[in-house]
Order: structure tokens, then C-alpha cells, then sequence
């Protein structure tokens, strides 16, 4: 775990955890990673995916910088043509954030999985859910972060 201090106060980050970084990328404002994600925008926010955080790989990799529209928090129904159609969704639930897609059932939110995640859907009260907001951008690694995987 890090202690990341973000001015007036410190916070403990952990990498392994999906997390709300929008307090840390406000003190960021001025460096380069301001220039890969663009300028803070009234309405949107950032969000970070942990490196254990595998519910939407591989369309978005562990270690992956999010960025959120606020206004989209309804749930849409589908059907998608296709799966870059298809909302992805950053929710805070009362284990914390998640990064997937989602359906409504019977009252429940179904937090869905890629399908070649390792991760299985999860089923929980729609009332449990705070809906943070829509993806809309994403910066991730496309390589591998130990290197290429390489054929014996």
C-alpha cells in the first residue's frame, strides 16, 4: 500500500484495489498524465482499476486509468450489436468500486463480467449500489506489464 498525499490530507492507495483517484488527479492537473487523460472536465471524474481487478479483462486491463461521465448513471438496457456498444459502468458497492457491465433484474443489479474474465457475475440489491457514472475513456497498457509472454 502507498500513502499518497494529496495536499491538505494523506490517503493510503492501494494498487491492488479499483479506486475513485479523482482527488489525485486534481493535484496532477499540472503534469504530463493530465496531457494522456485530457483536462479535468466539470462532470467527470477518474477512477483507477486494480491490479487484481480482472472483471473486465482484457477489454480493460488491471492498472488502467478510467474516466467517468457523472451524468450517466442509469442503467441501459440492451441488446448491443456489438460489445464496444455496450456501457461500462463504475459503481461503488459496500465491498468497494467495480468496474463492469450491468443489468437489472428483479430489483437486483447483475455486475457483469467479460466474458474471458476470470470473474463471475455477481448479483446484488439495486439499493446496495451507489451507480458512479458511465466510462467513456480509458488509458491502459497494452503490453503485458511483466513484458510479452513469450512461447517456450
Amino acid at each position: 500500500m502507498h500513502l499518497i498525499s494529496l495536499g491538505q490530507y494523506s490517503r493510503a492507495f492501494d494498487p491492488a484495489v479499483t479506486t475513485d483517484i479523482q482527488a489525485l488527479v486534481m493535484q496532477l492537473e499540472s503534469v504530463p498524465l493530465a496531457d494522456l487523460l485530457g483536462s479535468y472536465k466539470v462532470g467527470y471524474r477518474y477512477g483507477y482499476i486494480g491490479a487484481e481487478d480482472r472483471m473486465m479483462y482484457p477489454l480493460i486491463t488491471p492498472g488502467a486509468i478510467v474516466i467517468i461521465d457523472e451524468a450517466r448513471t442509469v442503467i441501459t438496457p440492451g441488446p448491443w450489436r456489438r460489445e464496444s456498444e455496450r456501457p461500462i459502468y463504475f459503481l461503488e458497492t459496500r465491498e468497494g468500486f467495480v468496474c463492469c457491465w450491468c443489468a437489472i433484474e428483479s430489483g437486483n443489479l447483475i455486475l457483469q463480467p467479460h466474458p474471458l474474465s476470470p470473474e463471475g457475475p455477481r448479483v446484488v440489491p439495486r439499493k446496495a449500489v451507489d451507480v458512479i457514472g458511465q466510462i467513456t475513456a480509458v488509458a491502459m497498457r497494452l503490453e503485458n506489464v511483466d513484458g510479452p509472454v513469450r512461447s517456450p
